[in-house]
């Protein structure tokens, strides 16, 4: 089994296509690489699903939507599914500095 990672990011999405490909990019080139990051789109009706259907990378874990759960809902979603005990927010209009 792996060691799990020094820090999980958690990236809950809701109709975020407008600034999710700009986020994803930001958070997949950053110089320190031993992260997670778990992603839940929340039923999104734009392309958020497509994009993240879209993007490959192996750290990234997207999670299937299921039903809406609500910012707190997503959220508590995702952080049951982190491997690590340092988790750490990322809105999916973030773009993050290197």
């Amino acid at each position: 089994m792996l060691a799990p990672p020094p820090i999980s990011l958690v990236l809950p999405v809701y109709n975020g296509a407008k600034f999710l490909e700009a986020c994803l990019a930001s958070v997949a080139r950053q110089s320190w690489t031993d992260f997670e990051v778990i992603i839940c789109d929340d039923g999104s009706s734009d392309r958020s699903p497509q994009i993240l259907e879209g993007f490959r990378d192996p750290r990234f874990r997207v999670l299937a939507g299921g039903q809406h759960r609500g910012l707190f809902g997503n959220l508590n979603h995702l952080i049951r599914e982190t491997r690590s005990p340092l988790v750490r927010i990322v809105c999916q209009d973030d773009v993050l500095e290197r």
